[in-house]
């Protein structure tokens, strides 16, 4: 049977591909996630620039500008480190999951007691769990032998 070069013979290259640090990124995706926030503060804006909850369009562009600065981290970060830290998301993850039911910490809303207040900033500990359940997932299987 024919095989292609390198899966069963010794002709596959021993040195890893290498690329430049610009062909590394996709910057259609980039781009297209760039665009879409865009829209989305200037929706908000919008909707809300003449009513006295125009602070929808503040707490929208914080969370945008701490999400570009996750991303520029994240993207600059080595493997070795970010492999290393996802057992201590997890474990972030799963005490701020358990931090809501601490009356003080937790706040209940609309009659729910899933959402954890820090200033003026109210945010789901949920959403920051499902990444990390879903990093600690691919972190145990690729552990796998």
């Amino acid at each position: 049977m024919n095989y292609p070069a390198g899966i069963y013979d010794d002709t596959a290259p021993t040195e890893p591909l290498r690329t430049t640090q610009l062909e590394a990124y996709d910057f259609p995706t980039i781009m297209a996630t760039v665009v879409l926030v865009g829209i989305g503060l200037i929706s908000i804006y919008s909707a809300t620039y003449q009513t006295p909850m125009a602070s929808y369009f503040s707490k929208q562009l914080i969370f945008a500008l701490v999400g570009a600065g996750v991303f520029v981290v994240a993207l600059f970060a080595p493997v070795h480190l970010v492999r290393a830290s996802i057992p201590l998301l997890y474990g972030v993850a799963l005490v701020l999951l358990l931090a809501v039911l601490v009356p003080g910490i937790g706040v209940k809303i609309h009659g729910q007691r899933c959402w954890i207040a820090i200033g003026g900033f109210q945010f789901q500990p949920s959403e920051f769990a499902k990444l990390a359940t879903l990093l600690m997932a691919g972190f145990q299987v690729a552990s796998w032998p």
